[in-house]
């Protein structure tokens, strides 16, 4: 038996919001790749080369992108960190070698007069607040943003069940009949923009793929079914039919195949007039 939920309990439910779980700081992470960027700049900093001096901004750009790679959330707070722990390394590593050991910075002149140790160090946290500071936090947003743009490409792609794909040139009925659906589906898609229709979606079902499509002089909404594995048979405009009857919103229906037609599945079309089913000539004929 039930028990009974008094209206209190109701109201506190249904204002009730679920929490979203925040995304944990990889302070592991964090700390490996703030340490070793630091130690990694200062190396080139002070290298006797000058040209290595180049690399103080790829460095931490680099560890940024190792750091963005390896988190899912938060990168800004994130690459801050990040920024903070390489900057604040870099800082004490630089110290202990100007005031320590006498180090010079790789990128003073050497025709210039040989500054002091307060120059040197002043040298080194300048070039650290113009890379160690912003670099890192840039190249962690940068790195987690393009992860979140494959993986909403991914999922995408899960929802649609597949993906188009190029067709290439297709100028007869044997080209077309040649295409896999994935191309065919592209090709069909192509066919109906060049002719006023902008492709909103599209969807693998089976061994179909649906196109839904906006007529774009009146923003009139088609359901465009491309299928390649027989001859169009009388079942499947009904099945496009009762589609169309389970979503009204759609004003027309299309079946489209490089194959041929059969009668009963054209007397059928004929017999609803949000019905039309175009074979492979006909197709051509629309591309000109």
């Amino acid at each position: 038996m039930a028990t009974p939920v008094s209206q209190e309990t109701k109201t506190d439910l249904k204002d009730a919001k679920p929490q979203a779980a925040k995304v944990p700081l990889l302070w592991r992470q964090l700390w490996i790749a703030g340490l070793l960027t630091g130690v990694v700049w200062c190396l080139v900093i002070f290298a006797p080369f000058s040209w290595v001096i180049y690399l103080a901004g790829v460095i931490p750009i680099g560890g940024g992108i190792y750091l963005g790679r390896k988190i899912q959330g938060r990168a800004l707070v994130h690459g801050v960190i990040f920024s903070l722990i390489a900057s604040v390394t870099a800082l004490l590593i630089g110290s202990v070698l100007v005031f320590g050991v006498n180090a010079k910075p790789g990128l003073n002149d050497p025709n210039q007069p040989v500054p002091s140790q307060q120059g040197n160090f002043l040298t080194v946290a300048m070039m650290i607040a113009m890379t160690l500071l912003p670099f890192p936090a840039y190249g962690t947003v940068m790195a987690r943003r393009g992860q979140e743009r494959t993986q909403a490409m991914r999922d995408e792609m899960a929802s649609r069940g597949g993906q188009l794909e190029r067709p290439g040139r297709v100028v007869s009925i044997e080209d077309l009949e040649s295409l896999t659906l994935p191309k065919f589906g592209s090709w069909v898609a192509q066919l109906f923009r060049s002719n006023n229709f902008k492709l909103k979606n599209y969807k693998f079902d089976k061994d179909v793929i649906d196109l839904y499509l906006e007529r774009n002089e009146s923003t009139e909404l088609w359901l465009v079914r491309c299928t390649i594995s027989e001859s169009l048979k009388p079942g499947q405009v009904q099945e496009l039919y009762q589609d169309l009857r389970d979503n009204p919103e759609w004003h027309k229906g299309v079946i489209v195949t490089p194959l041929k037609v059969q009668e009963g599945a054209r007397k059928s079309a004929k017999a609803r007039p949000n019905v039309e089913v175009l074979d492979g000539e006909t197709l051509l004929e629309m591309n000109g």
